[in-house]
């Protein structure tokens, strides 16, 4: 009798270690990082739920002016992958040293490093970019087995679907509407003015300090364009697309380039249909 309530016993410790082992196992997450909100967003459309995917900076905190809290150290160095844009936005440039040390152990990917050319840190503001960091995410992610290959390449395969039909209905709306010239509040749209064939024009120099006669002159170009269009990316420049359309007929788009890309060029795509 002894003997088979000792055997129950020792069956029964493990029993609950087997499954105090599989439950920690199943509840820790491949953990994915990325510096920027967007990044974050874009990969979404990549990953799923057996990811935990995060970002550095939440979303709508901008990375020209953004500090870093001790936490995320943390969350950089527990990760599997670290991504960041290396482009030379500013939050990246005042942790780099930081982000290597602590990121010592993850695999790190630097997208603009599969870039050819660097003109603006921007980079994820592009259809074309999307394209390249698809294909660097993919190989990573296949390379290291992060992710099913099977859900992996359904998924990779429906996003490189979308990025080209965005970046083909896109062009044909520019073409039909006579779209040659934009208007912004910020120089964030570098990289999309360059591959659609458009000229940007920011309203000053200097962003921060947008005087009226900054304004007047804009105001004055714009009222030469046959499709007068104005992005703001700032909710304090709405004061400046409501008077530019009262006074001169403008349609303005609000972008936020802190949200996810690819919903982005959706939200403009959208826009040049209804122009």
């Amino acid at each position: 009798m002894k003997n088979k309530i000792l055997i129950l016993s020792i069956l029964f410790f493990i029993l609950l270690n087997f499954y105090s082992c599989k439950d920690t196992n199943g509840n820790k997450k491949v953990s994915v990082v990325s510096t920027i909100y967007p990044v974050k967003a874009f990969l979404e459309s990549i990953l799923d739920t057996s990811i935990q995917n995060s970002s550095v900076l939440d979303k709508n905190i901008d990375p020209h002016i953004a500090e870093i809290t001790p936490s995320s150290f943390k969350k950089i160095s527990q990760s599997k992958i670290f991504i960041s844009l290396g482009s030379g936005i500013e939050f990246e440039e005042k942790n780099k040293n930081q982000f290597l040390i602590e990121a010592k152990n993850s695999i790190k990917i630097d997208l603009a490093k599969t870039l050819e050319e660097i003109e603006d840190p921007h980079i994820w503001i592009s259809l074309k970019n999307l394209k390249i960091f698809s294909k660097i995410l993919y190989d990573t992610l296949s390379n290291y087995n992060i992710l099913d290959k099977t859900t992996l390449d359904q998924r990779i395969d429906i996003l490189n679907r979308k990025i080209n039909a965005l970046e083909d209905s896109i062009k044909r709306m520019i073409k039909e509407k006579g779209i040659r010239k934009i208007f912004t509040d910020h120089n964030a749209f570098f990289y999309f003015g360059k591959e659609f064939n458009l000229e940007l024009r920011t309203i000053s120099d200097n962003e921060d300090e947008v005087s009226v006669k900054d304004l007047k002159n804009v105001q004055d170009e714009i009222s030469k364009e046959m499709v007068k269009i104005f992005f703001y990316t700032n909710p304090s420049s709405e004061n400046y697309a409501k008077n530019f359309e009262s006074e001169i007929k403008v349609k303005s788009l609000y972008i936020n380039p802190l949200e996810d890309p690819v919903k982005n060029f959706e939200k403009i795509l959208t826009f040049f249909k209804n122009l």
